[in-house]
C-alpha cells in the first residue's frame, strides 16, 4: 500500500479502552518514543509480563513507568519473546514488511 500509514486512528477510542480494562494487553511506550505492544490476555501470559518487570502491579501507570525504563523498545521486544512472551514492536507497515517476519509471508499486499 502506498501513501500515509495513518495508524489506527479508527480504533483509538476502542484501544483506549482496552488498555484501561486490561492493562497487560496494551503498548506502553519506551525511552526511545516506540512502543511495544504486550498482549497479557491469557492467565500465564499475564503473569509472565507483570514477572518480568519485576513483580510489577498489573496497572497500566506501573506497566508504563517499566516500559519506560527500557530505552530501546527493539530490546525490550527482544528480551520479552525470549522469556516466551507475547510481546512485539509497533511497526509501520513498511517497517513490518522489510522485517524479517513481514519478509517472510512473500507477496505484496499493494
Amino acid at each position: 500500500p502506498e501513501g500515509a500509514y495513518d495508524g489506527c486512528d479508527g480504533f483509538a477510542a476502542t484501544i483506549d479502552q482496552e488498555g484501561k480494562v486490561n492493562p497487560v494487553r496494551k503498548a506502553y511506550t519506551c525511552g526511545d518514543g516506540r512502543a511495544v505492544f504486550m498482549h497479557g490476555g491469557f492467565p500465564k501470559l499475564k503473569q509472565g509480563i507483570l514477572d518480568f518487570f519485576g513483580g510489577c502491579k498489573p496497572q497500566v501507570d506501573a506497566l508504563a513507568a517499566a516500559a519506560g525504563q527500557w530505552k530501546d523498545a527493539a530490546a525490550l521486544e527482544d528480551a520479552m519473546q525470549a522469556k516466551g512472551l507475547a510481546a512485539t514492536l509497533c511497526r509501520t507497515p513498511g517497517e513490518w514488511r522489510a522485517s524479517e517476519a513481514g519478509g517472510a509471508r512473500g507477496g505484496d499486499d499493494g
